[in-house]
This record gives structure tokens, C-alpha cells and sequence, in this order.
């Protein structure tokens, strides 16, 4: 198990590559290969699909996307926005990006 955190994979490419399993000229095609991919796409298909990364800054300390502030109280338990790479909040990559 993830331990509660999220795995991204790019579903994109596991399509394309079980699509390009089910080409009849390759040579590791076998029936048994071919229904285990039919089989397999099917089962993805029931996933749902997440909204792409969100991306965003810190201005000021605060998330750009959804305003959280970096967790600190400037003395103790500082954290450089530079350190940060994404908000604890809403989970934006803070790359300096925007979604818009």
C-alpha cells in the first residue's frame, strides 16, 4: 500500500504500450497475451482520471492556488519557500507555473 499518499503513473502510456502488445506483428503476441491486455484495459478503464497537477507559488508564504500559508512561526520551525516544493493544503507543484 502507498501509505496513504497518492502514486501518480502516466495511464496514457500503459495504454499504449498494452495497445502496441495487441499488434499481431510483435513478436511476444499470443492469444493469451492479447486477452490479458483486452482484459487489463478494460479493468483501467474503471478508474477514475484526477485533475492534472496544479501548479502555483508562494507569495508571501502563501499558496497562490489556495492561500495556505507555510506552517511556521518565523523563529522556531522557519521553512524557506524555496525549501517547500509543494502546498501542504492542496497539493500545488510550486514551481512559479499557474493553471491559467
Amino acid at each position: 500500500m502507498s501509505g496513504g499518499y497518492m502514486n501518480c503513473i502516466d495511464l496514457d502510456a500503459i495504454k499504449t504500450d498494452l495497445e502496441r502488445q495487441l499488434d499481431r506483428s510483435n513478436p511476444n503476441w499470443s492469444f493469451a497475451r492479447e486477452n490479458a491486455c483486452y482484459d487489463l484495459l478494460e479493468y483501467l478503464a474503471k478508474f477514475p482520471v484526477i485533475d492534472p497537477v496544479k501548479h502555483g507559488k508562494w507569495i508571501n508564504g502563501d499558496c497562490s492556488e489556495c492561500g495556505f500559508s507555510i506552517p511556521t512561526d518565523d523563529r522556531i520551525d522557519y521553512i524557506a519557500e524555496a525549501d517547500v516544493h509543494y502546498c501542504y493544503n492542496c497539493g500545488a507543484k510550486m514551481d512559479g507555473e499557474t493553471n491559467g
